[in-house]
């Protein structure tokens, strides 16, 4: 799609699953089938602090032949506590995003079962005029409690002593990681990849897996069996 980037940021460690982004999903490391699965409809830009994915893509000629940028991370913007919306700047400032009218689609190789249409989706979202930004998300329409200090448990959304139909509780609408698509413009308003006008899109399973835990791995590995055997 014209005027349109794929933006993935991958670290070489991870924390609470190790070494996660190269695992193996049927026999593809986890980054790679990222890559693969967006290759022939978006251009890619890899920010990645891992020289084992820099050295890979510059060897691999499948991956020469599609439109993939990799760029080492500058020591300054590493760390497991570094926003991605600094990278996200970082990378719209230094790569050639000068045109404002430009649309970016940050995604994370932690979402495997991501589809290219669901981000086309997304991007005619944005391409509408009616929204400057689209979160993927999931939507939560159930009772909800949160825990308030001495109270103890206390109710969100709902009056426990009236029990409401749970389709007319108010929705919630959590954020998911799937996707973040933005126009370029949007992002130097707040230099947030959520703009003033967001568009909050359903992302539903299994699209909205990600990996944050061994528990989701195996998950995953179940799931891209299944997918393999269709």
């Amino acid at each position: 799609m014209k005027n349109v980037h794929v933006f993935v940021p991958v670290k070489h460690e991870s924390q609470r699953v190790p070494g996660k982004n190269f695992r193996l999903i049927l026999g593809e490391p986890l980054w790679h089938r990222c890559i693969r699965r967006f290759s022939e409809d978006f251009s890619i830009f890899i920010d990645t602090d891992s020289s084992d994915i820099i050295q890979a893509v510059g060897e691999d000629k499948n991956l020469q032949s599609w439109k993939i940028y990799v760029r080492e991370r500058q020591g300054h913007l590493c760390g497991n506590d570094m926003s991605v919306n600094r990278l996200i700047d970082h990378f719209i400032h230094s790569e050639l995003m000068v045109l404002q009218d430009h649309i970016v689609v940050q995604i994370h190789v932690t979402s495997p079962f991501l589809s290219p249409d669901t981000v086309r989706r997304a991007v005619e979202h944005i391409k509408s005029g009616k929204y400057d930004s689209v979160v993927g998300c999931n939507i939560i329409q159930s009772r909800l409690w949160r825990e308030e200090g001495l109270l103890g448990l206390v109710p969100v959304n709902h009056n426990p002593d009236q029990l409401h139909p749970t389709q007319h509780l108010p929705r919630f609408f959590e954020e998911n990681s799937s996707l973040y698509a933005f126009r370029v413009s949007a992002f130097d308003v707040r230099r947030n990849r959520i703009g003033l006008n967001p568009l909050f899109m359903p992302v539903s399973f299994p699209e909205n897996v990600d990996i944050d835990t061994e528990e989701d791995w195996n998950k995953v590995v179940k799931l891209a069996s299944l997918e393999w055997k269709k």
